[in-house]
C-alpha cells in the first residue's frame, strides 16, 4: 500500500531515474519507502536504482523484501535474478528467472537472462572437469623383462678400425668379425679359412 506522500515522492524519484540521476532517485525512493514500508512496488523501484549503482547486495535485499510482501511480483524476481547474475551466483539467478517466467511468460527478459545463466553454468561445468589421466607406459611382458641383454661396446681402443688392419686376399668369399674375441674369420673359395687377430693382423689358425 502507498500513501499520498509516498506516491508523490515516488513520482519525483521516477523522473530523476529517467534523467539518470540515480543518487537523487535513491534518496527519494528511500523517503517513499519510509512513508509506505509495505509497498512492494517501491522496493522493486529502489532495487532498480541499486542495480544502476552496482550495489547488488542491496538490490537483492530490496527484491527479497518485495517478494515476501508480494510473492507474485515478477519484477522483484527479475531484479533479484539480475543482481545475482552480476555477482556470478548463476544458479540462484536462474531460479529467480524461472519463477519470474512462470508469473510473466510473455516477458522476453526472463528468456534472455535464462539463456545467459545456462551458458555460464555450462562453462562452469566444463571448467570443473578434471584433466584426463596421463597415458600409462606400455606394459612389459614379465617373460621378456630382464631377458634382453644390453649391448656391450666394441672392445677396441678409440679410433681403432680392425677392418683396415687386415689385407684381404682376392680369393676371399666371406668373412665374419667376432668383436668380443677380436677375431676375424676369413673363408676362401676352396673351403679353407683363416682366423686372424684383428689387433695384430696376424693369422691365428689357418686350414
Amino acid at each position: 500500500m502507498t500513501t499520498p506522500e509516498a506516491l508523490a515522492l515516488s513520482n519525483e524519484a521516477n523522473a530523476l531515474f529517467v534523467d539518470e540521476d540515480y543518487d537523487g532517485a535513491l534518496d527519494l525512493y528511500t523517503q517513499a519507502i519510509a512513508a509506505a514500508p509495505q509497498s512492494a512496488d517501491l522496493l522493486v523501484a529502489r532495487a532498480a536504482v541499486y542495480l544502476k549503482l552496482d550495489d547488488f547486495p542491496s538490490a537483492i535485499g530490496d527484491a527479497n523484501k518485495a517478494i515476501q510482501l508480494q510473492p507474485s511480483n515478477a519484477k522483484a524476481l527479475l531484479r533479484k535474478g539480475i543482481a545475482c547474475f552480476s555477482m556470478e551466483e548463476y544458479a540462484t539467478a536462474k531460479t529467480a528467472f524461472e519463477k519470474g517466467r512462470e508469473l510473466d511468460p510473455n516477458n522476453n527478459q526472463f528468456k534472455t537472462w535464462l539463456r545467459k545463466c545456462n551458458a555460464e553454468l555450462e562453462d562452469e561445468m566444463v571448467g570443473d572437469e578434471p584433466p584426463p589421466p596421463a597415458a600409462a607406459p606400455p606394459a612389459t611382458s614379465p617373460l621378456l623383462a630382464g631377458s634382453q641383454p644390453k649391448p656391450t661396446p666394441t672392445p677396441y681402443p678409440r679410433g681403432f678400425q680392425p677392418w683396415l688392419k687386415v689385407n684381404m686376399p682376392s680369393h676371399v668369399t666371406c668373412s665374419l668379425l667376432v668383436p668380443s674375441e677380436r677375431r676375424l674369420v676369413v673363408c676362401g673359395s676352396s673351403g679353407e679359412f683363416v682366423i686372424i687377430d684383428t689387433l695384430t693382423g696376424t693369422p691365428i689358425l689357418a686350414t
